[in-house]
């Protein structure tokens, strides 16, 4: 996880952000991203697992 904004820049030097979505219940993975550098966009999506949190990294352009 911490190498993932040097992948984005090196293989999607267009993008800017990387958007993922964590289950309500998975507090596990949800500590994961928010030490990773996530951060909780206060949106929610609704999907075959239920309840999503949108979760956003920006990624700095070297």
């Amino acid at each position: 996880m911490k190498l993932l904004p040097s992948f984005i820049n090196h293989h999607f030097r267009t993008k800017n952000k990387v958007v993922l979505g964590v289950n309500h219940k998975n507090t596990a993975a949800q500590h994961l991203y928010k030490r990773c550098g996530f951060v909780d966009t206060d949106r929610h999506v609704f999907g075959s697992q239920g309840k999503q949190f949108v979760y956003q990294m920006n990624i700095k352009k070297a």
